[in-house]
């Protein structure tokens, strides 16, 4: 194969690999979540009372920059908050 023939086979490839990522995340039912949890996960804050709901993704970023901690409240910033059902 000749250099440009490689680099065109070379774009189209990207360019195909590209489109199948965006249908996938175009047509993933569940968004940023799973299918276990498809609404999120909930929470309550132990301190203020504060019923809020994360992503799956939100979850993930939070345990990847505080590996250990608790979910903060988004309302008064406590650490006290659990996993609760709807």
């Amino acid at each position: 194969m000749k250099i440009p023939q490689l680099l065109v086979a070379l774009v189209l490839a990207a360019a195909v690999t590209v489109g199948v990522m965006a249908a996938w995340k175009t047509l993933n039912p569940y968004g940023d979540n799973s299918a276990n949890f498809p609404e999120g996960v909930f929470y309550v804050c132990q301190d203020c009372g504060e019923q809020f709901v994360l992503t799956i993704k939100q979850i993930g970023k939070h345990h990847e920059e505080h590996w250990g901690e608790p979910v903060p409240c988004p309302k008064c910033g406590s650490k006290k908050t659990v996993r609760a059902e709807r």
